[in-house]
């Protein structure tokens, strides 16, 4: 029973010499938003709704969406995507920016199909043969700290009478742009 006496008050007073706070130290920290931006926009398969990853390689689109639906309404024929595609943004910034959506027309040599780009809230936009009909897709504004979000496009095209049987290419594009 000694012995355990004994032992216990060595461990006790190991522990109350090495034990004791000698000396500390702290570093502040802060977030200072005034210094930090943050920002990813793109085309994703699937919605995104987080921040600061890229969507999975999987997620993520081919460089081309085809149109390989076709509905038919009387006799206008509507080429459409059977493919989900989404216009995503992961922002956050100290200033405002903005997200502007444009796309030009499906060409093959000197024929052109004009299609349109529609996502919820909007009436969408009409492709241009040169793309230069930009709308505003997103507006970041400061008021949100963290704004990671995305909206799904449905793309259409109706297909004119007599349309040659041949491959039709256009782009959708993303820009970013600073008010000012």
């Amino acid at each position: 029973m000694r012995r355990a006496f004994y032992v216990i008050t060595v461990l006790f007073l190991v522990s109350a010499a090495y034990g004791a706070v000698m000396d500390s130290e702290s570093v502040e920290i802060a977030w200072p938003p005034e210094n930090s931006t943050f920002i990813r926009f793109g085309f994703s398969s699937v919605p995104v709704t987080s921040i600061g990853t890229n969507p999975d390689p999987d997620d993520s689109p081919a460089s081309y969406l085809r149109l390989n639906s076709v509905r038919r309404d009387g006799t206008t024929l509507t080429a459409y995507s059977s493919t989900p595609l989404y216009a995503y943004w992961q922002i956050y910034a100290s200033d405002v920016y903005y997200i502007y959506i444009s796309a030009s027309d499906l060409r093959n040599g000197d024929a052109s199909i004009p299609f349109t780009v529609v996502w919820e809230g909007s009436e969408g936009i009409t492709s241009t043969p040169d793309g230069s009909g930009a709308e505003l897709l997103h507006q970041y504004d400061t008021s949100t700290a963290v704004d990671p979000n995305s909206v799904k496009l449905t793309v259409e095209a109706v297909l004119p009478d007599g349309i040659p049987g041949s491959a039709y290419t256009g782009n959708i594009s993303l820009e970013l742009r600073v008010p000012g």
